[in-house]
């Protein structure tokens, strides 16, 4: 959202901030339709009539001795929540009916107990993430005693839990819709009568769950099901499969939707539907498109390094469960399908889906999972606001300060906040899905390289940004991971030796060498860096010494030569800075708590239109007002609401949660009701185009549920009062 400036007046406490995982924000997921009738996924409690969308990957076969085997652990599910964002992680137990079949090796029927143990490890990591886990039950026949069997234990284990989602039938393939009906209302008998009563069901559905529409004047009675599709990218096309009297495939999806019934892509591939064949990004594109047009959840397959091209891994990738974070998010790991689906997922997460606010759900969402993932994002730069005693600055999520500086006959054209002639604040707004970055716009030049033998040194010529730490605060990380996108730069921890107070920076290789540094890129790139890649041949020591003797971060751009330099042209933006493995203590930065009066942002505009709250079913207050000026506006329960209007544009819509109130963008209009944990509403108010600092001090102690709506976009918050 855009950068608030200095607040004076009505400062808010910074945030107490609760990282939740989606199964906290949302609850537990349920069949439902949108306002036009069509069917969806909804959450619970405060989602439970707002479709949300989940994303993210299937384990292999749970068969012994199979490679994809190798993954049914918790090392597995932690790095692909942590490193690949996955929301939802599918776990499939393999069964075959048939002992002379191929894949009857090391299945269920063959090897019950070592199967089970392996399904139940990975269910339990997830569920310990705050993710959603699907378990999956792997046939292509039906087998109702086996399945009953199988799923009255899992149901018994797991229905209580809201993570937990039943698929019962993988992919029949010569069943028809009569006979896979007869077997679900079996199936789903057992689950809703053992512990499973309220948890989503998903059915697949003929040829390869690839015919929801089989279903069609023929549909199951129980309401809380979704019908499975599964698609190849370079198999099944969007436009492709009308054939034997079926619809193309994304008809037939739609005509299930249409019913109001959802759909749920359990399974997806970038390539052929026998797991290999040639990675097709453009078919996967265009599936992905019309998933997110349609609120469709999916899981990719598949975690595994089996020498087949939808495997994410490449077989070199072994000793599963001893693997490092940095080795599980190296693409030089990835198969072409992983690095795809790692890059998906990548950038829905930094889409900002809503239980990234960090929100808990209302009330009534059943029971919800009390650990959250790990704390390893070290700034993402939304929702900190400036120190009012030193405005140059803003905060990373540990309370140090983001900077951009330069170094000897480096020049800056100064596009950011007055202050030190050296030093600049660096956080400002990327004006895309990023929100508010650290940026070192365009601008400066850091002219050409002075001979390291010169009194000025090698480092003559530099820009950089900077982010000071505390030492010790690194503790536990294991690999950094940043998103950039912009010129080739350098990334430097600064760390201090064990040798007396002296320091030095661990960096990454020489300019322009193969996994050295950064390149420039002009969309937005993820990289990773583990110690390995930090070690120096030169200072006072070579070898990593440890993230804990951290004690400032930089992303510097020199010069290359002595005839080569950085031009005006070039900028840097750095987002999602996570520090991968360490578990973060968040305090509260500097700069928290209520002041007289706003001085306003140095440079903003003196004047400008600003809307103040009103109340529910009111249009909103206009009122004009200088840099900074306070507003008031009034509430459903008589009060007057204190509002800070700035004069800024909202470049997108945006609900920041803070101890006693929220940050609010507005693009257009917005709507914000307050609710207590018993659901009893206690405000509305609305609010037009601008952006906004909203107290909730008025209201008793305690914690508050508050919901935003833009349009049909919502948020949820938890707001804490004290």
């Amino acid at each position: 959202m855009p950068q608030f400036a200095k607040m004076l007046v009505l400062l808010l406490g910074i945030a107490s901030f609760s990282f939740a995982g989606p199964v906290s924000v949302y609850g537990a997921l349920k069949a439902c339709k949108d306002s036009n009738g069509k069917g969806r996924i909804c959450g619970s409690g405060a989602y439970a009539s707002t479709p949300v969308q989940v994303k993210g990957v299937s384990l292999g076969w749970s068969n012994s001795n199979w490679e994809s085997a190798a993954f049914f652990n918790a090392n597995t599910v932690n790095n692909m929540v942590d490193g690949w964002r996955a929301e939802i992680i599918r776990v499939p137990m393999g069964y075959v009916a048939s002992a002379s079949d191929k894949n009857y090796t090391g299945s269920y029927l063959a090897d019950k107990t070592a199967n089970m143990n392996r399904v139940k490890a990975a269910v339990d990591a997830a569920i310990a993430k705050d993710v959603y886990v699907i378990i999956d039950w792997h046939a292509h026949t039906a087998n109702s005693t086996d399945a009953s069997e199988f799923f009255k234990g899992m149901a018994s284990a797991y229905g209580s839990k809201p993570n937990v989602i039943f698929e019962i039938y993988n992919e029949p393939i010569n069943d028809n819709w009569t006979t896979i009906k007869s077997y679900a209302n079996t199936v789903i008998d057992i689950i809703r009568k053992n512990g499973g009563a309220n948890n989503l069901i998903l059915v697949g559905t003929p040829d390869y769950s690839a015919r929801p529409s089989a279903a069609d004047g023929n549909y199951l009675s129980d309401t809380n099901v979704g019908y499975v599709f599964h698609f190849y990218a370079a198999t099944h096309t969007t436009t492709g499969g009308d054939y034997g009297g079926y619809p193309t495939y994304s008809n037939g999806i739609t005509t299930v939707l249409n019913t109001g019934r959802p759909v749920f892509v359990s399974e997806y591939g970038t390539v052929a539907a026998d797991g290999n064949g040639g990675h097709n990004p453009t078919n996967s594109d265009a599936w992905h498109t019309f998933m997110d047009n349609n609120k469709i959840s999916s899981c990719a397959w598949h975690i595994n390094y089996k020498n087949e091209t939808s495997s994410f891994f490449k077989t070199s990738f072994t000793n599963i469960s001893s693997q490092s974070p940095a080795n599980f998010i190296d693409k030089n790991n990835m198969t072409v399908t992983g690095q795809y689906v790692y890059d998906k997922l990548v950038a829905y997460y930094n889409s900002n889906p809503p239980w990234r606010n960090g929100s808990s759900s209302a009330s009534g969402s059943g029971n919800s999972s009390s650990s959250g993932p790990k704390e390893t994002m070290l700034a993402d730069f939304e929702g900190w606001g400036t120190d009012p005693e030193n405005p140059n600055y803003n905060y990373s999520r540990l309370g140090n300060p983001f900077y951009v500086y330069k170094v000897d006959n480096a020049t800056i054209a100064n596009p950011y906040q007055s202050g030190s002639t050296t030093e600049y604040n660096a956080i400002t707004s990327s004006g895309d899905s990023h929100g508010n970055v650290a940026w070192l716009k365009e601008g400066f030049n850091v002219g050409t390289k002075v001979d390291a033998t010169s009194s000025s040194s090698g480092l003559n010529g530099t820009v950089a940004i900077g982010l000071d730490i505390k030492l010790g605060s690194l503790a536990g990380c294991t690999a950094f991971q940043y998103d950039y996108k912009g010129a080739a730069h350098q990334f430097f921890p600064n760390q201090r030796t064990h040798d007396g107070d002296s320091t030095t920076n661990g960096k990454k290789g020489d300019w322009n060498q193969p996994n050295a540094g950064a390149n420039a890129s002009t969309s937005w790139s993820t990289l990773t860096i583990a110690p390995a890649d930090l070690m120096q041949s030169w200072g006072p020591t070579s070898t990593w010494v440890g993230a804990e003797d951290i004690h400032k971060l930089t992303w510097e751009i020199r010069a290359k030569s002595s005839t080569s330099s950085a031009n005006s042209t070039q900028s840097l933006m750095i987002d999602n800075i996570k520090c991968i493995g360490a578990n973060l203590t968040l305090p509260t930065p500097p700069g928290s708590g209520d002041s007289s009066s706003n001085s306003g942002n140095s440079g903003s505009s003196s004047s400008g239109s600003n809307s103040g709250g009103s109340s529910s079913g009111g249009s909103g207050s206009n009122a004009s007002s200088s840099s900074g000026t306070n507003s008031k506006g009034s509430s459903s329960s008589g009060k007057e609401v204190p509002i800070l209007t700035l004069p800024q544009v909202a470049l997108s819509n945006s609900a920041i949660a803070f101890k006693n109130g929220i940050n609010l963008a507005v693009k257009s209009n917005a709507a914000v009701e307050i609710f207590g944990l018993k659901g009893n509403s206690m405000r509305k108010l609305n609010f037009a185009n601008g952006v906004y600092a909203v107290s909730f001090s008025d209201l008793p102690k305690g914690l508050y549920i508050v919901k935003v709506s833009f349009g049909s976009e919502k948020k949820i918050l938890r707001i804490p009062v004290n």
